[in-house]
Formats: C-alpha cells, sequence, structure tokens
C-alpha cells in the first residue's frame, strides 16, 4: 500500500488504538496484518492508529496519513507466530498504558512505554512465560491503581469529554461561532453522548471538529465580523503606503505588517475604541512622514 500524507479517512473504523509517535508505519502494518482492514488513519499528532472495515473516500487534513490496503494475487506468506503474538502482546501493552495515563497511576518503567516498536522489539526478544509474566504484572498494578482512586467510569468517555470539551474552548477563544450540542463546554454531556455512541461515530465527531477549528483558525477567526475584516484590509493599506512612501525603520513591530490575519485576529481580541485608536495612530504616523518628506524636498530644492 502507498501511504497518503495529509489525508484522513472518516469513518467505518472498527479498531482505534494509541501507537504513540510520528511513525505511521507500525499502524499500516497493523492494516496489512488484519485480514478485517480494507483502509486506515493514523493521527499523527495524538499517536492514534484507526482501522476500517471498507475504503472510505480521503479527504485533505495535515492531521493525518492514511492508505488503502491492496488486494494480493500470490499465495499469502506464512507469518510468524512470534511475530503475530507479539503485536497484539504489544497492542495489549499500549492498551494498558493509556489506561495508566488517563487514571493517572503514575506507573512508569520499560512495561509502560508509549512506543510500539520497543514494547515489540522486547516481546520478541522474550520468552512466552516472560510475556505472560510481565502482562500479569501490568494487569494487577492497573487493579491496584483503580482500587485506590476508586475510577469507575468509561476510560474511553472520559477521554471524549476532555477533548470535545478542549476543542469547545477553541471555539470559544477563535471567535469560530460553531453552535449545536457538539460545541458545549460541559464535560458531563459530551460522557452523556459517548456512553451511547459507537466507537466510530466517536471518532468521526472528534474529526469533524478538528477539521472546522483548523479551518476557522486558518482565516484568522470567525467570519461575519466586518468591521475587523475592514480594519485588517486598511492596516494593510497604510502598511503598504508606509512602504510606498518610504517612511523608515520606526515604521516596523506588529501594527506595521502585510499579514491581514494577525491584524484580524488583534481586533477580534480588542473593543471598538482600541481598534480605531490604533488605525487613527498609524494614519498620524504617515501624515507626518508625508509631512516631513516634503519638508525635506523643499530644503533639498535650496
Amino acid at each position: 500500500m502507498a501511504a497518503e500524507q495529509g489525508q484522513i479517512r472518516l469513518g467505518n473504523d472498527y479498531a482505534q488504538f494509541y501507537i504513540g509517535g510520528s511513525d505511521w508505519r507500525p499502524c499500516e502494518a497493523e492494516c496489512t496484518s488484519d485480514a478485517s482492514c480494507k483502509s486506515w488513519t493514523y493521527l499523527t499528532a495524538q499517536g492514534q492508529c484507526r482501522l476500517k472495515s471498507s475504503v472510505v473516500p480521503a479527504r485533505p487534513n495535515a492531521c493525518c496519513v492514511s492508505g488503502v490496503k491492496q488486494e494480493q494475487q500470490a499465495a499469502p506468506a506464512r507469518v510468524n507466530p512470534d511475530e503475530r503474538d507479539c503485536s497484539t502482546w504489544a497492542n495489549e501493552a499500549l492498551d494498558a498504558n493509556n489506561r495508566n495515563i488517563a487514571d493517572q497511576c503514575g506507573l512508569a518503567g520499560p512495561l509502560w512505554s508509549r512506543d510500539y516498536g520497543e514494547l515489540n522489539a522486547r516481546c520478541l526478544e522474550s520468552s512466552p512465560r516472560r510475556r505472560d509474566r510481565e502482562s500479569e504484572e501490568r494487569r494487577q498494578s492497573l487493579d491496584a491503581c483503580q482500587k485506590v482512586t476508586g475510577r469507575t467510569r468509561s476510560l474511553v468517555c472520559d477521554h471524549y469529554g476532555r477533548m470535545s470539551v478542549a476543542e469547545a474552548q477553541t471555539n470559544v477563544a477563535g471567535h469560530c461561532g460553531f453552535t449545536g450540542p457538539q460545541w458545549t463546554a460541559v464535560y458531563n454531556d459530551h460522557v452523556r453522548f459517548c456512553q451511547s455512541a459507537g466507537a466510530s461515530q466517536l471518532g468521526d465527531q472528534i474529526a469533524g471538529r478538528e477539521q472546522q477549528l483548523q479551518e476557522c483558525l486558518a482565516r484568522g477567526g470567525g467570519e461575519g465580523d466586518q468591521s475587523c475584516q475592514s480594519y485588517a484590509a486598511q492596516a494593510v493599506t497604510q502598511f503598504v503606503q508606509a512602504i510606498r512612501e518610504r517612511c523608515g525603520p520606526a515604521f516596523a513591530g506588529p501594527q506595521w505588517t502585510d499579514d491581514q490575519a494577525a491584524h484580524y485576529r488583534w481586533c477580534r481580541s480588542h473593543s471598538p475604541a482600541e481598534r480605531e485608536s490604533q488605525a487613527q495612530t498609524r494614519q498620524s504616523a504617515l501624515a507626518q512622514c508625508g509631512e516631513d518628506r516634503r519638508q525635506f524636498r523643499l530644503i533639498f530644492k535650496f
């Protein structure tokens, strides 16, 4: 299969698990070795692998690397049972460490790595008896942690709730203006939704909000604020005028730039009076620059 850089495939997930790191190849390998897998997506920022039961359409998104498994015409190669067992063992170890992190157990050491490759290599170097012993040690440690902390809620829904609240806060901070129950900042509302939704639906919900936020932030904030759009356009015009009239190095800094998105973001976080004062300060500086140049030309003439 050929990896699709900067592409996400949404929907039809039948397995999601944490691998960690920016290397997508372990996710690709999991799809290759699983007969149920037809395509896959790896979320590099979250280190999460998603296996899909069909070939769903790809969409551009810098968050991810995806791929489609090609049907093999030749007879399948023999799979080393040790490699297959260690793939399962490493994924189970990653799941255990996800629980360790989510429950804030603080368990550390080689048994609690976030690196799939490191865990898989450890398994291949160990005897079956040692693998079983280490799996049991992880299980007992997590059980002890849960008894101490008394946590009973679903770890999956806890993660979904915290991710959803973070996205809702970004929506407000970025003035994106997205509304609806999926954009609430109430953690318990998201947890209740999670408890009645499927794993694929949860993944699609998070990915969909992430894509909307990326598009909003890329354009500098929310849509529909005509006053800030006008302010940003005027600020760029004033900057261009300063360059054209050669006003000099004093006309520098964040208020003197051709980055319209930066002016727009500044406008969204300041009052109308502050915006008007900033625009007037630039205009006064331009007027003074023009007067200075006229006086210079007059002196040069005589």
